[in-house]
């Protein structure tokens, strides 16, 4: 099993200096190989985005990347039906 994890840190240069967050899906690229040609469950919910906003399920379709299963919490992927109590 690949876990994608949120952020690493990422140190250019010398130790310390300007040090920012890489988000994973931001390194999704650098993965696409082994996602290629299998069938893949996605456990996600609303946070699941990258640097630009963009939602995990379109980055990976967008990349032809098939998603087979997608496991959400219980209210839904956006809280649609938890907004509605």
């Amino acid at each position: 099993m690949l876990e994608m994890h949120c952020a690493w840190p990422y140190r250019p240069g010398k130790a310390g200096a300007d040090m920012r967050t890489v988000l994973g899906l931001d390194r999704l690229e650098e993965f696409e190989g082994i996602f290629r040609g299998k069938c893949i469950g996605l456990i996600t919910n609303y946070s699941g985005v990258d640097s630009l906003w963009r939602v995990n399920v379109d980055l990976f379709m967008d990349r032809g990347l098939r998603i087979g299963k997608l496991f959400t919490p219980e209210h839904g992927m956006f809280d649609t039906a938890g907004s509605l109590k």
